[in-house]
Formats: C-alpha cells, structure tokens, sequence
C-alpha cells in the first residue's frame, strides 16, 4: 500500500480526545470568530479539550497514550522513552498547532487565550514572536477580536474579555492582559517588565509563541544577536524562575532539522489549503535559461502589468534576497527600470524592508500596502524577515539568490508572503494564482523543496557520479557579438541584385513557462523582449536620412532619386518578409544600412552584430541535476525505469517504489524494472519518461539486443541540462525558446541525439526545432573531431526501424521520414 508523506505526517499528530471536555458552550463564540473555516474550529478546539480537561498532567502523558495507540510512531521512534525524550516541553501542558502558511494562526491562537481567560485558568497571556513586523499584525489583529462587540456577545456571561496591551513590555502585564511582544525586544528594551510581571505567576499565564519554529534547537542556523536571542527565547521558557503550566506553539514549518515536531495537536497542511482554496495556487518557473537580467526584469515587469489587469486591483511583486545590501541594489534596479517605461513616482513604489535602521519607516508604510492610496507595489527584503507580512495583493514572488530559497523552512516562509487571498476572491471561492520567478540555474536544486513543502510524494533521479555510464558531452553557446567586416565597393551602377537583405530572425515576443506545484500544469506568459522595434515606413524613413540623403549631400550625388524611401520600404518589405516579421529590430536596421555601404567610392571598415556559437566546451553528464516525478503522476501518462542495484545508495526511492509496486491498481506501464532480458547502461538512478512515445523508446533502450550496441545513454533533464535555442512562429510574433532533446545515446565516437514525439506533431515549433538543430550540430562537428554528433527527430512509428540501424551499423546516414517532413522535404 503507497504511503504519501502526508499520510506519514498526518500520522504523528498526537489525537485528544474529544470526549474529554465538553466544547457546546463556546462553540458559538469558535463559529463566529473563524466563520467557515472549519480547520481552525478544530484547531481551538483540540487546544481547549487538552488544556482544561484535566485529564493529562503534562504534554508527556499526552505522549505516551499516542505512542500506546499509534504503530507509525513507534516504527519511527525505537521506544517510549526514545519518543518522550524528543519532546521539547514534556513536564509541562504544551502543544503545537501546525497551521499552513495564511490560513489564519492568530485566529486560533486567539480563540484559545480567550476560552482559557473565561474559564479562569489562566489570567493573563504573552504572546511572543520572532520580529517587529509579526508583532504589530499580531497586536492589530487581537485587538480587533477584543473589541468585536458580535465576538463578545457570543461569550458565556461575566467572560473575561482580555485588554490587548497598546504599549507591549513596558508596562506591567496584569489580570486580563494579553501582552504581545517581539523576543528582541524583551532583552534589548530598558524597562522592560515582563519578568517582573510574570515571576511567580507561571501558572495562571498562558505562553503563545508564533513562528515557534525558530527557537527549536536544530534550527538554530543564526549567527551572532540572532543566535543570542532566539537561544534566550527558549531558555525564558523552560526558567524555573516563572514555572509556566501553559504553552502552545503556532507555526506553518513544525519541524527541527526535518523531524517533525512530537507535540502537534491539529494540522493543517498546505496541500489541503491548496485544494481547499483557502490559498493562492502556487506556479513556479522552470526554463528562463534565454533571458538576460533585462529581459528576466522585463518578463517580471509584463507578469505584473498581467495582475494588474487579470484581478483589477494593484499588485505586488516582492523580491527576496539573503543580504540588506543587496535589497537595497536591486530595488535601485527596479527604480531605474521603471523609469524607462515612463514610471515617475517610483521612490514611492518601490520600498526596501529590512532590519534595518534605515528601513524602519518602510514598516510603517508596509502596514496599508495593500490599500489603493499606497502606492507601493514592489517590495525588497531579506529572507530573515519573510514572515508577518498579511499581505493579500502580492502575485509573484522573485528569490533573487538561491541562498534566499534554498530550504523547506525558506520556501514555505516566503510562499506564506503571498499565499493570501484577497477577500473578495475569499467570498467568490475564487484562487488565483502566485507566480514564484527564481532563477533557471537552480529550479532543478529546489524542485524538490517544492515537492516537500506540499508533501507530494515523489521519486527522485540522480545520477551516480561514480557510474562507469558517465561521459562528456559537447556544447555551445549562442552568442551576438560585433565582426568588423570590410567592404570594397564595386565599380560601375550601383544595383541591388537582390530585392531583399538577409536579416536576422529576432523574437518579437520570448516566453516564461511556469509549473503548477499542485498538479504540474503549465501556464505560459508572453513577453516582449528589450529590443528597440520600427515598423517598415520609420525604418525606410532612417535609412533614407540617415544614408541616401547624407551620401548626397556629402559626395553631391543624387541617389536619393533611385534609392528613394518606397523603394527602401520595399526592401525592408521583402526582406521581413522572408523571416516572417512584421516590424524590423534595431539589429536588422543596421544590416539595411550596411547594405547601402556599396554607395561609398572608398573602402570601409564597418562593425556588424553577428550571431556565433562559442567554441565548445565538455560537459559531463556528471553534471546533471536531479530530477523529481510526483507518485501521482504515475498513475497517469509518466514512467519509470529503475534497476535494483541503482537504488542501493537511495533509501527513499526504494521504500516509495515498493510502496507503489504493491499498489494492484497502478497502471503495467508505470513502472519498469530491470531484468534478465534488459540492461541498464545509464549513470541515472532512475529514469523519468513523459508520455506513451517516450514509454516505448526507453523500454526499446534497455532491451539486451539494442543495448549491446550502445556503450552508454541518458534521458536527458526536461529543462537545464543541455539547451539551445530556437525561434518560432506561432502567432502574429516570433518566440524565442529553449530546445532540450529527450535521449542521448553514445556509440563509440559518435553522439546520437535523439527527440521523441508523436507521429501527428508536426507543428511549426517542431519544425523549427528541425531547424536549429541541423544547423547547431553541423556547426559542433565542424568546430570539433573528437565526437560526431547526428540528430533524429523519431516517434514512435519509426523506433524499430532507428534500432535495426544501430544493430546494423547504418545510422549514420539515417533519417526518419517524420524528421524529413519536418525539414521540408
């Protein structure tokens, strides 16, 4: 039976019992505070059955009745006492509340210090939490709850209603006080009073602690002040000095290290907010290798315009960095950026959010971001101050560092600064969508991340460095550099033989494609890149002016009667037209002046932008990133293949795969292992395949009587192993994008490179694909010996027929009449 990791969290919530405290009194005040938000109705009461049923003394005694009654626990923990020595605060009443990320903590939070402070066993709470930004949300929040006069009158009569204290630790907390404090702020601030406020009153206090992930033992990660207060967090409360009975722990991330934590009481997972609506659907980028920084700004910038238009409402993008210097640099790049497209007011649109001293009135602004009036709709920060912010109107997140992103406890921190929805969507049961734009270079580092944020399961591909399957690839790069080039004019009329110039296709359009984490759908967005464009009549006109009529005026010519603008219009016309263009770039403008450079009677020396590819270098298969595909996706139209041996350094991998193998309604093709009538000549661990055609192809590979004639292979990463570019035409607008083929297969000397689609696919991106790469290979085994590389365009029509050439030596000269079609002939 497949186990999903959810199912293996789920599973170590310690379960109260519900018959244990009668909740019936205050379940109108639970359904008037949370409304419809029946995970947080549960979460109040699990809290309130634990802590006033008398029944357990401690969180130990909750411990063991668990550990008696639950087989996962005691598979993961080799005993009782191994289980209740992990506990954190086992000698007190101390429970933790798992909530994800913007589904509302300090609702619950509330609701339990409230039903506590009526039923007397406490008389005062402190709630403590890791940053200012936290505590002013918090204290706007509670004092909302405090003086909701519909809230109150839903409270048994003579309730204690709690007094939210305005000014925090610098004055006495007393009876009925909720006192809602920042850890800096209780070591750093003279004056503070919560020890003198608290010592001797340990038992009737109640201690919340928000983001109480942050103190526990294996997460302490920070260095210096950081390191020195979050330690003096923990230690305040385990003093014998205040003795508190009462504790609950608030976060989305309950884990130390990756251990989950042994005192949770309710869940609430991302994945079920996810499914629930009840936080934005979350799409994350996985190619963006063809953008520079302008254009990766400039696709950011059209993804926000997109919002804008999409929810009718302002949006918000936050850029998050590792350093306070770097927030401050790249918020001076969005400025200067913004500018450029007309933006004047952009030091009140974009805001630094920091630590910082000189960040502190931002904290302010940051309070009414999502009103209209503020203007504020690029936010920089670090990653140490991604939580509290309960922000609605931000729609794309960018980690501008991996260092930034590069964590569970990270990702699901920052994903919390836009997982919340905006009201009027909350009432619609609308989600929309958060895209997350971080880096090509490392998607394939923290895929996996993703996949354990929302506790998909999944299967992991790697390769084994030390495999004898390992070897080097060639690759280029495509590079536009400038070539000075020579011209002698000819002698006699001059003539343009051609009605036409050779331009340079440029991409009037360039694409990022995101990936929905819940269910791996894609959504495309459209950008135009950063190129200066003309159409055909302002071209003509420069060229006109800037050519033909100073040639005349310097040399007392009269070419601008033959070379006049309708005859240049037509030029342009003829030569966008051959690359299926309809207004001409900066770069192919230049061209059409150089073509008028036979008008000059002496030799010129002109610089002309030239694309080239760049000498090529190894690359080993070595370097290949790793890999991720969800068991769900399984069961759908993905496969994959794997030999015993290959799972031996991967634990997991082999314990899911087992799980799933003893699953009798999964798919016969899902999954492949191999046999005696198969071998496994591949460096991955496991091989991930996408679709019936792939399926086929990588079954045909492993088969002993084609593999035997192939010395090593691999299949390949969908996105950011071995790339190069293509443009194509689907539209009104050339796309630039990025061509990654599924198979390569060595053979000798020889490379064999190889994309599987299917027989009826044989759209313009394919056939531009077609393209590239005949003209990208020819050009790789000219500017090298060492390896001969040959191309196939395949589906599965023609796979037996590509495997007898290999049998017979005779693939060299091969091509399937599929990839024919494609070429054009």
């Amino acid at each position: 039976m497949l186990v999903k990791n959810e199912d293996v969290v789920d599973g170590q919530v310690l379960k109260v019992p519900v018959d244990i405290y009668d909740t019936s009194k205050y379940e109108d005040f639970i359904n008037e505070l949370c409304s419809n938000r029946e995970y947080q109705k549960e979460a109040i009461r699990n809290v309130i059955r634990f802590f006033l049923s008398n029944k357990y003394k401690n969180t130990e005694e909750l411990a063991e009745e668990n550990y008696n009654q639950n087989s996962l626990l005691q598979s993961l923990y080799s005993s009782i006492s191994d289980f209740k020595k992990k506990l954190e605060f086992k000698d007190k009443l101390s429970c933790t509340i798992d909530l994800a990320t913007a589904t509302g903590k300090s609702w619950v939070m509330y609701g339990a210090a409230q039903i506590m402070m009526c039923e007397g066993v406490i008389d005062r709470v402190l709630v403590l939490c890791p940053s200012v930004t936290i505590e002013q949300e918090l204290r706007r929040k509670f004092k909302l709850f405090a003086t909701d006069k519909n809230l109150k009158s839903t409270l048994p009569h003579g309730s204690m209603i709690p007094d939210v204290m305005e000014f925090g630790a610098s004055k006495t907390i007393g009876r009925g006080n909720i006192c809602i404090e920042n850890i800096h702020a209780v070591y750093e601030r003279t004056g503070s009073s919560i020890k003198d406020s608290l010592r001797g009153k340990g038992q009737k206090t109640l201690i919340i602690n928000d983001e109480a992930h942050h103190f526990m033992e294996g997460n302490l990660t920070e260095e210096g002040e950081e390191a020195k207060y979050l330690k003096k967090w923990k230690e305040f409360l385990i003093s014998s000095e205040f003795n508190f009975k009462y504790i609950v722990n608030s976060t989305g991330t309950p884990y130390i290290g990756n251990n989950y934590f042994r005192d949770v009481v309710y869940r609430y997972s991302l994945r079920k907010a996810i499914d629930e609506k009840r936080v934005k659907l979350i799409y994350y980028n996985k190619d963006t290798k063809d953008l520079t920084s302008k254009e990766k700004l400039t696709a950011v910038y059209a993804i926000h315009e997109e919002n804008r238009k999409k929810y009718r409402l302002k949006p918000i993008t936050i850029f998050v960095t590792q350093k306070i210097k770097r927030a401050e640099e790249v918020a001076e790049d969005i400025k200067r950026f913004l500018l450029t497209k007309g933006i004047k007011d952009v030091e009140e649109k974009v805001i630094v959010v920091t630590s910082s001293p000189a960040h502190k009135k931002n904290l302010e602004t940051l309070k009414t971001v999502d009103d209209s009036k503020n203007k504020v709709e690029w936010i920089t920060s670090v990653s140490m101050l991604t939580e509290g912010w309960d922000v609605k109107n931000v729609f794309q997140i960018v980690p501008h560092e991996e260092r930034a992103f590069n964590s569970k406890l990270l990702i699901s921190q920052v994903l919390g600064r836009g997982l919340r929805i905006p009201l009027d969507f909350e009432k619609r049961n609308e989600q929309p969508t958060l895209t997350v734009f971080n880096h090509d270079k490392w998607s394939s580092n923290i895929e996996g991340y993703y996949y354990s944020v929302t506790e998909e399961q999944r299967i992991k591909s790697s390769i084994d460095p030390k495999s004898k399957f390992n070897f080097d690839l060639l690759i280029m790069e495509e590079k536009v550099g400038k070539k000075l080039t020579t011209i002698t004019p000819k002698k006699g009329p001059i003539e343009f033989e051609k009605k036409y110039v050779d331009l340079d296709i440029q991409p009037e359009e360039k694409e990022v494609l995101f990936v929905s984490i819940k269910d791996s759908g894609e959504l495309i967005y459209k950008f135009k890149p950063e190129n200066t464009f003309f159409t055909i009549e302002e071209a003509a006109d420069i060229v006109y002016r800037e050519v033909i009529l100073e040639y005349d005026a310097e040399y007392k010519t009269q070419y601008s009667k033959k070379f006049n603008r309708n005859f240049i219009k037509e030029l342009i016309a003829n030569s966008l037209k051959r690359i299926n263009a309809s207004k001409i770039t900066e770069e192919n403008l230049q061209r059409i002046k150089i073509a008028f450079n036979v008008l000059y009677k002496r030799e010129t020396h002109n610089p002309r932008l030239e694309k080239f590819f760049t000498n090529p270098k190894a690359k080993s298969t070595k370097e290949m990133k790793e890999s991720f595909v969800s068991v769900q996706s399984l069961y759908n139209d993905k496969c994959i293949i794997y030999a015993q041996e290959a799972l031996k350094t991967n634990g997991e991998n082999k314990k899911t795969i087992a799980q799933f193998l003893e699953d009798g309604k999964r798919p016969v093709d899902s999954i492949i292992e191999i046999n005696e009538d198969r071998e496994y000549k591949t460096p991955l661990d496991i091989i991930i395949l996408n679709g019936n055609s792939e399926i086929k192809f990588g079954k045909l590979l492993v088969r002993k009587e084609n593999s035997k004639f192939i010395d090593a292979w691999i299949k390949s990463r969908d996105v950011g192993f071995y790339t190069f570019p293509y443009i194509y035409r689907p539209g009104t607008h050339s796309i630039s994008r990025e061509f990654n083929p599924d198979f390569f297969i060595k053979i000798g000397n020889d490379i064999l490179v190889v994309e599987i689609k299917t027989e009826q696919d044989k759209s313009d991106a394919n056939k531009a694909k077609a393209r590239s790469a005949k003209k990208y290979f020819n050009e790789l085994n000219k500017k090298q010996s060492k390896y001969k590389y040959y191309f196939y365009f395949l589906s599965d029509f023609y796979f037996n027929e590509f495997f007898e050439k290999i049998r017979s030596k005779k693939y060299k000269d091969y091509k399937s009449k599929y990839h024919l079609e494609l070429e054009g002939k």
